[in-house]
């Protein structure tokens, strides 16, 4: 009869290792001791490495930084083109805005207009009326 033995997994990461899967088979318990880490690093991390100062992994191998840093470059080409756009659409919807504005302000004299006819028109006719009743 054969008893499984149960093993846990850490990773390592220091100056001479960079990164390396370690198999224990007692756990080491709430304190991890250096150069061992619990969580495994993110799987699109090409090679990782352990920053102990802010506790995190990033890329180490300088090749794959080039790449994360064209990326970014282009991440950034691309959101510069998304704001001048964004620029042209909002100097668009100012003009169109302004015009609207300009639009009510001319609907509102002319309605003023019309009232101030009909109001005419109707101290006219009371007038007219008024002579009528006195005959």
């Amino acid at each position: 009869m054969t008893e499984e033995t149960k093993t846990y997994i850490y990773y390592r990461s220091d100056n001479q290792v960079p990164y390396a899967i370690d198999r224990e088979e007692q756990p080491f318990g709430d304190y991890i001791p250096y150069p061992f880490v619990a969580e495994a690093p993110d799987p699109s991390i090409q090679s990782p490495k352990y920053d102990w100062n802010k506790r995190e992994w990033y890329e180490y191998q300088p090749d794959a930084q080039g790449q994360l840093i064209n990326q970014l470059s282009a991440d950034v080409k691309d959101v510069k083109t998304d704001t001048e756009s964004i620029k042209e659409d909002k100097t668009a919807i100012d003009q169109t805005l302004t015009s609207l504005q300009t639009g009510q302000t001319t609907i509102g004299q002319q309605v003023g207009n019309v009232v101030d006819m009909m109001s005419q028109m109707m101290a006219a006719m009371n007038t007219g009326n008024a002579g009528k009743e006195a005959e």
